[in-house]
Order: C-alpha cells, then structure tokens, then sequence
C-alpha cells in the first residue's frame, strides 16, 4: 500500500547543513535519503516550471518550450557522463522513475507532437526552406522541430497531476525495498514551498539554516562558482532568501520546519525532540549512526580563522538570522 509512505524535503539555503540532516536521517529504519541533491522540482525546466507552463496562462509556444526543456532536463539527470549535471550521481533507481514520470506526465496532459517553427526555436534560413522548390519541403521532419498541444488544466490541477505521478513511481520502489518514507535533498526547496506542498498534498519541508558568516567561508573554501563572493551582494542575496523564507514559513508553519546547523551540533538531544513533534512517523527506531555532532561541530565559527575581515558584518548578518524570531 502506498497511502501510508512519505515525502520529506530536505531544504539547504547552500552550504548551510543540509548534508548533515540527511545523514542523521538515514540512520532511521523505514527513511530512503539519498545523499545527491534531486534537481527535478526547483531546478529551472523542472516540474515547477512544467506545471506553471502546462496551466492557464500559457501558450502552444509556452507548453512547446517548456515540454521541451523538461525533456531535456530529464536526459541530462539520466545520461549525466557531460553536461551541465555530469557530475551528478543519481542512484539508477532514481534515474529510471525520472524517466517515467516523463512518459507519464505527456500520457497524462494528453500531449500531442507535431512538427513546425517559430521565432523562438528557428531562425530565417530553416524557416525560409519549408517555402523553397514550391513547398517541397513544408513541415518535413528534418527541417522542423516538435510542437506539443495540451490539454487545459488550471495550476492547482496542473501540480496535483505531476504530484501524482511522481509520488505513483517513487512509492513503488519504497514498496519494493520495504520503506516507508523518502528523504528528498533538494537544496533550496522551500523558496518554492508554496508548489511543492500543493504538489504533494501530505509532505513536509525542513530547512536547514546556519551562521551566514560561515556559509561563506565553507562555499568560498569549496570554490562554489555560483554563489556571490562581493561581501554585500552575498550579504543582499541572504536577506531575499530570509525575507522569502518567512512569508513562506508564516502561511505553511504545520508543514514547514527550521533547524539551525549549530543547535543540530551544539544541542542534539533537544533538536532531535523537536524533529520527532514535526515528523513522528519518520524517527521510530535508530539502526545506525551517520551524523556525529561532535565532528560537525568543528565546522561552526569557521570563519573567524579563515576569514577574519567579516567581523565587520557579524552584527549585519545575525541580524538577518534573529529575523526568524518573528515566526511561531
């Protein structure tokens, strides 16, 4: 029976610790936590964005690009050895429910492909060709791209469709190994909250945050090439994610729950109780050990050994976490 399995995101902020909880989930009977990130709900192209596309205020243009890009973004996570995600090292298991919950998705949106061009997948020269020799070549395969046609849903309708259809193929592998829930490293996850909880009518979403002075110098030491190194681009980016952070949190406070990176290390005992009230069914019985707070703990007030010049910004930056005090 699949009714009683269930989804839990794992949320990082970026390099905020998100890491660390999947391990200290994994270490539960009945818990599946991958430790590669997903990339399939808030990456751009992913099903977010599908179902944003597939819904109301769309266009054959939009469903076009947006199926398009989806399928793309489906052949990059699964035949990862170049690319944008070529380092990314999906369990085989994941890469064969991506692939149907694909073929599900354009089966269950009654998608139909045809083959023609606009501006914003051709150019003059292929465009001009369909005309040439009389229309010899009008609409040929090899000179045209797919189209897609849908059929009319509204957004909620839209997210509930593709929320059905994932949960159908990853339940069936927890049936098939004998879990019951799935841990889900989707780094950034509750910025798109709002979706994901309408996607997945029964899931929760626990985001990890942590001193923003040390999230800068442990991506800065690993060399994470996207993030802001200008202090106060850095600083500006922190203050939207926050800002979104609590609107988000204030209209989802069953479902949505924050665990700070230092608390996890400095008071286990008590951050455990805390996570057993907002997700009892998950942490029944411990089998093993994967998180060590002890070893973890050497990680927090990092920055005032290799980076000592953000002293300046302590006050700034704390200023941004207290914000959170706001929230029941």
């Amino acid at each position: 029976m699949s009714n009683d399995k269930s989804l839990l995101f794992i949320a990082g902020l970026g390099f905020t610790g998100s890491s660390a909880l999947c391990d200290l989930l994994s270490e539960y009977k009945g818990v599946l936590c991958p430790s590669q990130e997903w990339r399939i709900w808030v990456d751009p192209d992913g099903l977010i964005d599908l179902a944003n596309k597939l819904s109301c205020e769309t266009s054959i243009f939009h469903t076009t690009t947006s199926v398009n890009r989806f399928s793309y973004l489906i052949k990059q996570l699964t035949n990862s050895f170049f690319g944008p995600y070529s380092k990314l090292k999906l369990p085989t298991y994941l890469k064969d429910a991506y692939a149907k919950i694909e073929f599900d998705i354009k089966k269950e949106f009654n998608l139909e492909c045809y083959q023609g061009l606009w501006y914003g997948n051709s150019n003059s020269f292929i465009a001009s060709a369909n005309f040439a020799m009389k229309r010899k070549l009008w609409k040929k395969d090899f000179i045209n791209k797919p189209m897609w046609l849908t059929e009319f849903s509204s957004k909620n309708e839209a997210l509930t469709i593709i929320g059905s259809i994932v949960e159908k193929h990853l339940f069936n592998h927890l049936i098939e190994t004998n879990n019951q829930h799935f841990a889900v490293n989707e780094n950034f996850s509750v910025l798109f909250s709002d979706s994901i909880l309408h996607m997945h009518k029964k899931a929760k979403i626990v985001v990890v945050i942590r001193d923003i002075l040390d999230v800068y110098a442990d991506a800065h030491k690993a060399g994470w090439l996207a993030m802001p190194y200008n202090i106060n681009q850095f600083i500006k980016w922190q203050k939207q994610m926050y800002s979104q952070l609590i609107k988000l949190k204030s209209t989802n406070s069953e479902r949505i729950h924050i665990v700070k990176f230092e608390s996890l290390c400095n008071d286990y005992e008590n951050e455990i109780i805390r996570l057993k009230k907002f997700i009892p069914d998950l942490l029944n019985k411990r089998v093993t050990e994967r998180f060590k707070p002890d070893v973890s703990k050497k990680n927090i007030g990092q920055w005032k050994s290799t980076h000592p010049w953000l002293e300046q910004y302590y006050n700034e930056t704390q200023e941004i976490i207290t914000s959170l005090n706001t929230l029941k």
